[in-house]
């Protein structure tokens, strides 16, 4: 009697889950196609707040929302039965789609304005460079000096003509990478290709997976990757027309690699530090950065940086992501364990790293030569590595 009930409880189990696979399935295309309808509503409250900021955007946003469709290849089918449920907010909003008439272009989907505190703002160009000035980003996009902010945005003007400086003031204070992401992907900077803009969304191409996937990989791929990351470093560091750009946040989930490509890509930048070096009270000299301690966060003085004409904090950041974690773990650097017989073969590889990361001052004056040594130590390993396979 007790197995017979037992049965029939299976069964309803399993009617139940039928019958909930079956909703989820009808749901799910729907579900997907109304993402798209999703983000033409967003662009249109966010023209609604602020017109004379995003008007220049509309017919533009309105061929490539027509052209954006669902990704069925984003995900196992799991995944998307999970996109069915409610989504917690948070401070990305990322989802991946395609475009219309190609199949192997995908497009990332980025929202920026989930925080709303942008409401709160008097939308005039006056008012919000004095919020710009006023008030201490520690999450945000940091420019110095601040004073000759207004020279910044006379530059990125030059390059977003159809932009009018209310918006550039707005994106500023919300999130540069609408500004600085299409500029830098035409500047040859390691950064995805941006096709859009709208509002407070970006639309960028998907640039590969983030650097979280590959820490358990061969020691060959994170090997080019950690080439990538330090050629795109001293890159960053040089920066454009006397404008350096340093990156506060190098984490695994702001870094995308592209195996197939063999690229890497920046794509969050939103706390990106700009120094003017034409201000620098120390015109010909370079900043080295040492380390100040915070256990689980990094720490740097923006205003020793900006005293100078450049700052090799980027080059201490790629090495110490290779290296260690941000509470000093040797073991949880992207880059170790360094395989027996390369360290064997290659002493100075895992010695070198860590020159970099402590620069001592007996035998380091500034990271950029101690990377430029990595660099070729890299570049022999890897020749060595490839021409064995």
């Amino acid at each position: 009697m007790v197995s017979s009930e037992s049965s029939k409880m299976r069964e309803l189990s399993h009617l139940r889950l039928i019958i909930l696979l079956t909703v989820a399935l009808n749901t799910l295309d729907l579900k997907m196609d109304q993402r798209g309808q999703h983000h033409l509503n967003k662009f249109q409250e966010d023209l609604s707040y602020c017109p004379a900021c995003f008007q220049t955007q509309a017919e533009p946003c309105r061929i490539l929302m027509e052209a954006v469709v669902a990704d069925t290849d984003q995900a196992p089918i799991w995944q998307n039965f999970l996109n069915l449920l409610p989504q917690r907010s948070c401070k990305r909003n990322n989802q991946l789609y395609g475009l219309k008439g190609t199949t192997t272009t995908r497009v990332m989907v980025k929202y920026f304005g989930n925080s709303k505190e942008y409401l709160n703002w008097t939308l005039n160009s006056k008012e919000l460079k004095r919020t710009f000035l006023d008030t201490e980003r520690l999450d945000g996009m940091q420019f110095y000096p601040a004073k000759k902010i207004e020279n910044f945005v006379r530059f990125l003007g030059e390059f977003h003509k159809d932009l009018p400086p209310l918006a550039m003031w707005l994106y500023l204070l919300v999130n540069i990478q609408p500004l600085i992401m299409p500029l830098l992907y035409t500047l040859g900077f390691q950064v995805p290709e941006t096709y859009g803009v709208c509002g407070f969304t970006i639309y960028q191409e998907y640039a590969g997976q983030d650097l979280y996937h590959f820490y358990n990989k061969e020691f060959l791929v994170k090997l080019k990757i950690a080439k990538h990351l330090l050629e795109a470093c001293v890159k960053f560091s040089h920066g454009f027309d006397d404008y350096r750009l340093y990156i506060t946040d190098l984490t695994a989930d702001n870094v995308v690699y592209n195996v197939a490509n063999d690229r890497l890509d920046f794509v969050d930048l939103d706390t990106l530090l700009v120094v003017s070096a034409k201000e620098a009270k120390y015109k010909s000299s370079t900043h080295r950065h040492e380390y100040i301690e915070c256990p689980g966060c990094f720490a740097y003085s923006p205003d020793d940086i900006a005293a100078h004409n450049i700052s090799d904090l980027n080059i201490y950041s790629a090495c110490q992501f290779l290296s260690e974690d941000l509470y000093r773990d040797k073991t949880k650097g992207f880059l170790y364990p360094i395989p027996k017989d390369v360290n064997e073969k290659y002493p100075k590889l895992g010695k070198t790293l860590q020159r970099c990361v402590d620069c001592p001052r007996e035998n380091c004056w500034e990271r950029f030569s101690v990377a430029k040594e990595l660099l070729k130590l890299i570049e022999d390993v890897l020749l060595d590595i490839e021409n064995k396979t």
